[in-house]
Protein backbone atom coordinates (compact mmCIF):
# COMPACT_ATOMS: atom_id res chain seq x y z
CA UNK A 1 0.00 0.00 0.00
CA UNK A 2 3.03 2.64 0.67
CA UNK A 3 4.14 2.22 -2.81
CA UNK A 4 0.87 2.60 -4.13
CA UNK A 5 0.56 5.41 -2.03
CA UNK A 6 3.57 7.50 -2.14
CA UNK A 7 4.74 7.31 -4.80
CA UNK A 8 1.83 6.89 -7.48
CA UNK A 9 2.90 3.09 -8.09
CA UNK A 10 0.28 1.62 -10.85
CA UNK A 11 -1.18 -2.14 -9.50
CA UNK A 12 1.03 -4.14 -12.44
CA UNK A 13 4.19 -1.80 -11.45
CA UNK A 14 3.98 -3.28 -8.17
CA UNK A 15 2.81 -6.82 -8.57
CA UNK A 16 5.83 -7.10 -11.23
CA UNK A 17 8.66 -5.50 -8.73
CA UNK A 18 11.74 -7.49 -8.10
CA UNK A 19 14.18 -7.62 -5.45
CA UNK A 20 16.64 -7.07 -8.10
CA UNK A 21 14.60 -3.91 -9.16
CA UNK A 22 16.21 -2.60 -5.68
CA UNK A 23 19.67 -0.24 -6.02
CA UNK A 24 20.57 -0.37 -2.29
CA UNK A 25 23.30 2.55 -2.87
CA UNK A 26 21.34 4.72 -4.74
CA UNK A 27 17.64 4.89 -3.52
CA UNK A 28 16.08 3.52 -6.47
CA UNK A 29 14.32 1.33 -7.91
CA UNK A 30 13.18 0.32 -11.54
CA UNK A 31 9.70 -0.11 -11.85
CA UNK A 32 8.51 -1.80 -15.26
CA UNK A 33 5.97 1.17 -16.42
CA UNK A 34 3.64 0.47 -19.15
CA UNK A 35 4.24 0.22 -22.43
CA UNK A 36 7.63 -1.49 -22.05
CA UNK A 37 9.32 1.24 -20.16
CA UNK A 38 11.26 1.16 -17.55
CA UNK A 39 11.43 4.39 -15.25
CA UNK A 40 14.16 4.81 -12.51
CA UNK A 41 12.11 6.07 -9.38
CA UNK A 42 13.81 7.50 -6.01
CA UNK A 43 12.62 5.89 -3.04
CA UNK A 44 11.84 7.60 -0.21
CA UNK A 45 13.29 6.93 2.98
CA UNK A 46 10.27 5.91 4.82
CA UNK A 47 9.39 3.67 1.71
CA UNK A 48 12.89 1.91 1.70
CA UNK A 49 12.20 1.41 5.42
CA UNK A 50 8.68 -0.08 5.46
CA UNK A 51 10.19 -2.34 2.33
CA UNK A 52 13.33 -3.59 4.67
CA UNK A 53 10.41 -4.05 7.56
CA UNK A 54 8.91 -5.88 5.15
CA UNK A 55 11.45 -8.59 3.45
CA UNK A 56 12.78 -9.35 7.60
CA UNK A 57 9.34 -9.96 8.84
CA UNK A 58 6.36 -10.15 6.02
CA UNK A 59 7.78 -11.82 3.41
CA UNK A 60 7.18 -15.43 3.20
CA UNK A 61 10.69 -17.98 2.83
CA UNK A 62 10.66 -18.81 -1.21
CA UNK A 63 12.99 -18.54 -4.30
CA UNK A 64 11.04 -16.36 -6.02
CA UNK A 65 12.78 -13.26 -7.07
CA UNK A 66 8.98 -11.02 -6.89
CA UNK A 67 9.02 -8.28 -4.27
CA UNK A 68 5.90 -9.16 -3.06
CA UNK A 69 4.42 -12.96 -2.82
CA UNK A 70 0.84 -14.41 -2.16
CA UNK A 71 1.02 -15.93 1.38
CA UNK A 72 -0.60 -19.30 0.60
CA UNK A 73 0.83 -21.71 -1.58
CA UNK A 74 1.88 -21.39 -4.17
CA UNK A 75 4.45 -18.68 -2.59
CA UNK A 76 5.07 -16.66 -5.77
CA UNK A 77 5.00 -13.16 -7.29
CA UNK A 78 1.12 -12.33 -7.74
CA UNK A 79 0.17 -13.12 -11.67
CA UNK A 80 -0.95 -9.41 -12.33
CA UNK A 81 -1.89 -6.14 -10.94
CA UNK A 82 -5.64 -7.39 -10.08
CA UNK A 83 -4.17 -8.95 -7.18
CA UNK A 84 -2.89 -6.08 -5.73
CA UNK A 85 -6.05 -3.89 -6.90
CA UNK A 86 -8.28 -6.22 -4.89
CA UNK A 87 -6.02 -5.89 -1.73
CA UNK A 88 -6.33 -2.05 -1.92
CA UNK A 89 -10.11 -2.39 -2.46
CA UNK A 90 -10.70 -4.73 0.84
CA UNK A 91 -7.98 -2.75 2.79
CA UNK A 92 -10.23 0.65 1.52
CA UNK A 93 -13.31 -1.04 2.17
CA UNK A 94 -12.36 -1.84 6.07
CA UNK A 95 -11.16 1.47 6.15
CA UNK A 96 -14.50 2.91 5.26
CA UNK A 97 -13.72 4.70 2.23
CA UNK A 98 -16.03 4.07 -0.66
CA UNK A 99 -18.53 6.52 -2.97
CA UNK A 100 -15.35 7.19 -5.23
CA UNK A 101 -14.92 6.95 -8.97
CA UNK A 102 -11.61 5.25 -8.48
CA UNK A 103 -11.49 2.12 -6.77
CA UNK A 104 -8.74 -0.36 -5.71
CA UNK A 105 -5.02 0.34 -6.16
CA UNK A 106 -5.69 3.50 -8.71
CA UNK A 107 -7.86 5.56 -6.04
CA UNK A 108 -4.07 6.22 -4.28
CA UNK A 109 -2.00 7.16 -7.52
CA UNK A 110 -5.43 9.08 -8.69
CA UNK A 111 -5.42 10.91 -5.10
CA UNK A 112 -1.94 11.57 -5.27
CA UNK A 113 -1.86 12.93 -9.34
CA UNK A 114 -4.64 15.57 -7.85
CA UNK A 115 -2.41 16.53 -4.89
CA UNK A 116 0.75 17.37 -7.03
CA UNK A 117 -1.61 19.33 -9.81
CA UNK A 118 -0.69 22.91 -9.83
CA UNK A 119 2.59 22.28 -7.54
CA UNK A 120 6.20 23.48 -8.96
CA UNK A 121 7.95 20.47 -7.44
CA UNK A 122 7.97 18.20 -11.04
CA UNK A 123 6.46 15.47 -9.17
CA UNK A 124 3.25 15.27 -11.45
CA UNK A 125 5.37 14.82 -13.88
CA UNK A 126 7.32 12.16 -12.45
CA UNK A 127 4.21 10.35 -11.41
CA UNK A 128 3.65 9.99 -15.16
CA UNK A 129 6.96 9.10 -15.91
CA UNK A 130 7.01 12.54 -18.14
CA UNK A 131 10.56 14.13 -16.77
CA UNK A 132 13.33 13.64 -14.86
CA UNK A 133 13.06 12.07 -11.19
CA UNK A 134 14.18 13.92 -7.86
CA UNK A 135 17.38 13.52 -6.13
CA UNK A 136 17.58 10.16 -5.20
CA UNK A 137 18.39 9.97 -0.99
CA UNK A 138 19.22 6.45 0.03
CA UNK A 139 17.79 4.26 2.57
CA UNK A 140 18.80 2.06 4.79
CA UNK A 141 19.90 -1.35 3.33
CA UNK A 142 18.08 -4.73 4.95
CA UNK A 143 20.54 -7.01 6.89
CA UNK A 144 19.43 -10.47 5.05
CA UNK A 145 20.69 -11.58 2.01
CA UNK A 146 17.95 -12.00 -0.45
CA UNK A 147 20.60 -12.93 -4.00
Amino acid sequence: MFLLAKLGLRADEVATLTIDNIDWRSGEMLVRATGRRRAQMPMPPDGGAAVVSYLGDGRPTSSCRRLFLRMLAPKVGFASGCAITMIAKTALERAGVRGYAHQGAHIFRHSLATEFTGTRSGCYSRLHRRGSASPRRPWPSPTLDYH
